[in-house]
């Protein structure tokens, strides 16, 4: 579904996952939540698995859930730190 970008490295550090794009510097860190949302994103075959997974982790709604992703993933887009496969 979805894999770092090839300028991305990802690291963990002190329970939390960073995500750096070399090329330009910028990073994002996530936390607890945000981790099982990359792993959402990098493990699924398509979003309706990441969702189902998500809804066995965390205690949300499926919409709220849907959303949440959906953001999550906009925001990695934009930053160029994923890439669809």
């Amino acid at each position: 579904m979805y894999r770092s970008s090839k300028q991305v490295k990802v690291s963990t550090l002190y329970g939390d996952t960073i995500l750096l794009n070399t090329n330009t510097g910028e990073y994002l860190s996530f936390n607890e939540t945000g981790q099982l949302f990359w792993q959402a994103l990098i493990n699924n075959k398509n979003e309706d698995e990441a969702l189902q997974t998500l809804l066995g982790q965390i205690d949300a709604s499926l919409d709220t859930l849907e959303s949440s992703l959906d953001k999550f993933k906009d925001k990695l887009l934009q930053a160029n730190l994923i890439e669809k496969i």
